[in-house]
């Protein structure tokens, strides 16, 4: 074949994955952002949703959030909400394109090394269609598996292009070498997944870049940088990780427990990737009967001695099984993350190992037999692959449709139950909440997460006394569950007992200093209770890590303003109404300041007049306090024509409402409008200030 057909040959390949993947994703454009993580990584990340800034950026570089250190994957979530916003849409194209281009650079990437187009291709078009990989690409939050997989596969094409002429004696073998190392660390900023690459590159040297002759020693020691990169990331993402608490402590699941879900685990995952049906979003721990642990164990042994048997002869099959095998070794379970036995995403990487097992035994059984039946085995899998992912992909449509599907498909799914009951109670069904979420903790009495979301879900029932046992359970069985100290003083604060209430969103800080949530609730917490000073630090730091937050601008200034900060007060209050041009308890209260203070240097008639007129069409013109304010405003603007007639209004208006201590207050005022004078707030912050 000349070189303008396989040109055209390539490109008719790439298309075609790109379609296919688009045919195979499509539903995924009609689909939702889902209650589990997807909240922390982009739906309540205020970080995340306020774009590239220089400040986002520092975050992005220097924090733990979510338990991973993975800058990159950060940015490119604030980049979808640059573009998108908070449509979801807009971050499934994303991370669909991110797939189509792993899926052509694997083609582009296989035929290179290998020489062969067609097997190159099923290869690439299995990566790009199998059900087992929607996981990774529907999953707005597990972006950083597509994104560490797009480097992973840029760093091994460096290094092929480097093994064509290894050494260091021209500069373009420099360049290739250094560049596997740069989309190496780039792959590790976006998932530490990649971790096993080294590994890997050592099996390609084997076959198919037919380095056999180069003395090991040599290939190890061209490796040498990417071990000590692989040593220093595996450190310092065990420590990330266990910073976070995700890391379950040695002694809840032993090590023999550990060990048997890890044999077990390759089982199903070779079982899935073969018969991709059941697949599910999240897979509970169970304790392994004796005989699937053996079988598993025989299993893992039959095929790695053939593999090793044929290795001479096939070296396809050594090479794509003990890919399969190594890249699973960071998620196998041995260093459990997590309440899963397994997960779907983890096979992105790993299933394109035993592709390539198979697809290169297809095409030796092909080239001995005949190509026909291997061409249309190919065909039909292909086929297959498509409607099951198709179909998959439509399971991720919402929260509800996600964890509905894996309770239907596994048994005592309590992390299903778990999650459906949180997103019911969202969504403002509490009975069907309150049902799930009893189920979750009746499958599995100690986690944790299910006792926090039942407890949340019986205090906005009204339950305390019920909530209050849920939340004591949940802080005691995971005292690193910030989410569950928050809930609990929230409920303590419903009995009264503010003081404990008070430790509890302390303790959340403690767990989340560089949270904004739980900074601006305890700030929040705080103020709601008459202690403005001890609010503004902790509210300080929250605009300090998320400053687009109009209704923290809000808080500050209100707390300011009690404090006797005026100046600074107004300042907060400007800031929030830029932020949120409709919110009418900042313009009512700033309104009232430029109408009402003492001190003539402040007050300012004409402004507070035009806030409070907006702020009164924006409530409807049916709130009392709000006309007052008008009022006031006219009256420091010297119109006490249009000060008597808000007045007027305003007081008819509590009266209707029954609030008599406001229409007594009113009354006041509208006698002083009405001998021509305007009205001074003397009493430090009145009725008009929110408390």
């Amino acid at each position: 074949m000349d070189d303008a057909r396989k040109r055209g040959q390539t490109w008719l390949i790439c298309l075609g994955l790109a379609l296919g993947v688009l045919a195979a994703f499509e539903p995924l454009f009609r689909s939702d952002f889902v209650n589990w993580t997807d909240p922390i990584y982009v739906t309540a990340n205020a970080r995340v949703q306020g774009g590239i800034t220089w400040a986002n950026l520092v975050w992005a570089f220097t924090s733990f959030h979510a338990g991973y250190w993975h800058p990159l994957t950060w940015i490119s979530h604030m980049l979808d909400c640059q573009l998108y916003g908070l449509r979801p849409a807009g971050h499934h194209l994303t991370s669909v394109v991110i797939h189509t281009a792993n899926s052509i650079l694997l083609f582009l990437l296989l035929q290179r090394m290998t020489r062969a187009a067609w097997p190159s291709a099923l290869v690439a078009a299995l990566f790009a269609l199998h059900p087992l990989h929607v996981e990774s690409v529907a999953w707005i939050s597990e972006r950083k598996d597509v994104l560490s997989t797009l480097f992973w596969i840029l760093s091994i094409r460096a290094y092929s292009r480097y093994a064509e002429n290894p050494g260091f004696h021209d500069s373009g073998s420099k360049f290739h070498y250094i560049a596997a190392l740069v989309w190496f660390v780039a792959g590790f900023m976006a998932k530490p997944m990649v971790v096993t690459l080294p590994f890997i590159l050592l099996l390609l040297d084997y076959w198919p870049l037919q380095r056999r002759q180069t003395p090991f020693s040599r290939l190890l020691a061209e490796k040498a940088p990417f071990f000590v990169l692989t040593a220093g990331f595996c450190i310092f993402t065990f420590f990330a990780v266990r910073e976070a608490g995700a890391v379950m402590q040695p002694f809840s699941l032993p090590l023999g427990a550990r060990a048997a879900n890890s044999v077990v685990s390759y089982g199903r995952y070779m079982v899935k990737t073969f018969w991709p049906v059941h697949l599910s979003i999240a897979y509970p721990l169970f304790v392994w009967p004796d005989w699937m642990i053996a079988g598993s164990v025989a299993m893992l042994l039959l095929l790695s001695g053939l593999a090793l048997w044929r290795v001479r002869s096939q070296p396809w099959l050594a090479v794509g099984w003990l890919w399969f095998v190594g890249t699973l070794v960071p998620t196998i379970g041995m260093i459990q993350v997590g309440m899963h036995s397994m997960a779907d995403r983890y096979s992105y990487i790993p299933s394109i190992g035993l592709f390539i097992a198979v697809v290169w035994a297809m095409r030796d059984f092909g080239a001995r037999f005949g190509a026909r039946t291997p061409a249309v085995v190919a065909v039909a899998a292909l086929g297959i692959c498509l409607f099951l992912t198709r179909r998959q992909a439509a399971v991720w449509t919402n929260s509800a449709t996600l964890f509905e599907h894996a309770i239907q498909i596994t048994t005592n799914n309590y992390i299903a139950y778990e999650r459906l009951g949180s997103y019911e109670a969202a969504q403002g069904n509490a009975t069907a909440a309150l049902r799930d979420l009893e189920t979750a903790v009746k499958i599995k009495p100690d986690f944790a997460l299910s006792r926090d979301k039942l407890g949340r879900t019986l205090l906005e029932m009204g339950q305390i006394d019920q909530a209050l046992i849920q939340l004591r359970e949940a802080v005691s069985l995971d005292p690193n569950l910030a989410d569950s100290h928050y809930d609990l003083g929230y409920a303590l604060l419903a009995k009264g007992q503010t003081g404990e209430a008070l430790d509890q969103f302390q303790a959340q800080v403690n767990l989340e200093p560089d949270e904004f949530k739980a900074q601006n609730n305890m700030g929040t917490v705080l103020l709601q209770n008459g202690l403005p000073g001890d609010a503004i630090p902790f509210l300080q730091k929250a605009i300090k890590i998320n400053p687009s937050d109009a209704g923290t601008h809000y808080l500050l200034g209100n707390a300011l303003f009690r404090q006797g900060g005026v100046p600074g007060a107004v300042q907060e209050f400007e800031k929030a109404i830029q932020l949120e041009p409709g919110h009418i308890q900042a313009r009512n209260d700033l309104a009232w300041i430029l109408a009402c203070h003492t001190d003539p240097s402040v007050r300012n008639g004409a402004r507070a007049v035009e806030l409070a007129l907006r702020a009164d069409q924006l409530s409807g013109g049916t709130n009392p306090v709000v006309i007052g304010t008008l009022a006031a405003g006219y009256a420091e603007a010297g119109k006490f024509a249009e000060a008597v007639e808000a007045g007027n209004r305003a007081r008819q208006v509590a009266l209707a409402r029954t609030n008599s201590v406001l229409a007594e207050s009113l009354e006041k005022r509208l006698r002083s409008y009405q001998a021509g004078s305007p009205w001074r707030d003397t009493g430090g912050a009145s009725s008009h200030i929110s408390k």
